[in-house]
């Protein structure tokens, strides 16, 4: 159905995008939520009790922000949120969003799940292995953008060089298979390989980036960490999605 549209929240803007992008894969509309700023946080704080941990609060955000001001006139949403077992709150997040949809009288919303239950394995093992696909390339392309950040002679042009290889890269994870994603990497290694750098990477000082899953990855949950500790010359390593993945599996 052309009106439906399959929304992800953004846990960080480069594995959101390669997420959308296996989903369509199936043939389903996805698209990723734009990563948080101070109107979704809003959002999300006057829809809540501000009492719930801040992954809750922003996911809640970006579904009524899109729904105010992303939505078509016609759109069904399917709004995308994972679930999980265990002592977590993580799991409550769609029950939440399924009575704030009943309280708020939202017509035309639903909510998709796939559980830890069972691995994430409800759209079957292909979709599991380019999810996988997906969400190692996007840990190791962050942690790649942090190093150009800090330490490219130009970073402007650095910068527009690495989202031209991104968008290849999001391109094959939807239409490509596992031999031309792999072409298409190895290029872009060779691109990324012609941006200047002020000293060999290995010279860089490196921060790692822990924390919970979500707030690691989101922008605003870690206040643009990575950018400030750029702009001191610093790179970071990210504690990666996949790690959650091989957990759960």
């Amino acid at each position: 159905d052309p009106r439906v549209t399959l929304l992800l929240p953004s846990m960080g803007k480069l594995s959101s995008e390669a997420a959308a992008s296996v989903f369509r894969t199936l043939g389903i509309r996805a698209k990723a939520h734009p990563p948080a700023d101070e109107s979704v946080l809003k959002l999300g704080r006057a829809n809540t009790s501000c009492k719930e941990c801040l992954p809750l609060i922003l996911t809640t955000g970006f579904m009524l922000n899109h729904i105010s001001n992303g939505r078509r006139k016609d759109e069904v949403l399917v709004y995308f949120m994972a679930t999980a077992s265990g002592p977590c709150r993580f799991g409550q997040y769609s029950i939440f969003m399924e009575d704030l949809i009943k309280k708020l009288e939202i017509p035309d919303v639903a909510l998709f799940s796939l559980t830890s239950e069972n691995s994430y394995a409800g759209l079957g093992s292909i979709f599991n292995e380019k999810m996988w696909w997906a969400f190692v390339i996007a840990d190791v392309m962050e942690d790649t953008r942090s190093m150009i950040l800090a330490n490219a002679t130009d970073v402007e042009t650095g910068t527009r060089i690495f989202d031209k290889e991104w968008e290849r890269i999001l391109f094959e994870l939807e239409y490509g298979n596992f031999m031309s994603l792999e072409k298409q990497l190895s290029r872009t290694s060779e691109q990324l390989r012609q941006i200047s750098m002020k000293r060999p990477p290995e010279e860089i000082p490196t921060v790692s980036v822990v924390g919970e899953i979500f707030v690691r990855r989101d922008g605003l949950s870690r206040q643009y960490l990575i950018e400030r500790l750029a702009e001191k010359g610093f790179a970071t390593i990210c504690s990666p999605i996949a790690e959650w993945l091989i957990y759960s599996d």
